[in-house]
């Protein structure tokens, strides 16, 4: 089994990679993910990003990908046609894909990220729903957050992904 997440994700919720290799293991996929590209709909917060697949998926990937979009970002090659692998796409309920966004894509996301983290630096876990409680207390006024690390929890409204192949979190 290889677990695949990226580096600019890092508030990453362990629980959130249990849930995406418990599911691959449940469903006998060659592959598993709580995000694909359009048409799939993004359930999990942004910044959650998980794929699990086979070391023989991964390896017959390696021989076969002939695209240097595949070749490049490693796991397209197990998903973009359909049938070629068994693929489970594990939603969450309820849905908070685009609604939540726990990324460092941009330098201002970077700062974001360093004072949501000096925030919670009182011993809480960062757990995105521990994250999401500090906000919901936040936004009732019992606590509080640097204003500008707020929208990084926010429904995006003005920080497009960059890779928009990859997902879609504006609902455009």
């Amino acid at each position: 089994m290889i677990v695949r997440v990226t580096a600019d994700c890092p508030m990453i919720d362990p629980d959130e990679i249990d849930r995406v290799i418990q599911r691959f293991f449940d469903s006998g996929a060659d592959f598993a993910a709580n995000r694909l590209p359009p048409p799939y709909k993004r359930t999990s917060p942004i910044g959650m990003d998980t794929e699990v697949c086979s070391f023989a998926a991964l390896e017959r990937a390696w021989r076969e990908a002939d695209q240097a979009y595949q070749r490049e970002h490693v796991m397209p090659y197990l998903y973009d046609q359909e049938g070629r692998f068994k693929v489970a796409v594990v939603d969450r309920q309820p849905d908070l894909g685009g609604h939540l966004r726990f990324t460092v894509d941009t330098p201002a996301d970077l700062q974001q990220a360093n004072e949501i983290y000096a925030a919670l630096a009182t011993g809480t876990t960062s757990r995105w729903r521990n994250c999401w409680r500090k906000m919901r207390k936040t936004r009732n006024g019992s606590r509080r957050l640097p204003r500008c690390s707020i929208k990084i929890f926010m429904k995006q409204t003005n920080a497009p992904p960059r890779r928009k192949q990859f997902w879609n979190d504006q609902g455009r």
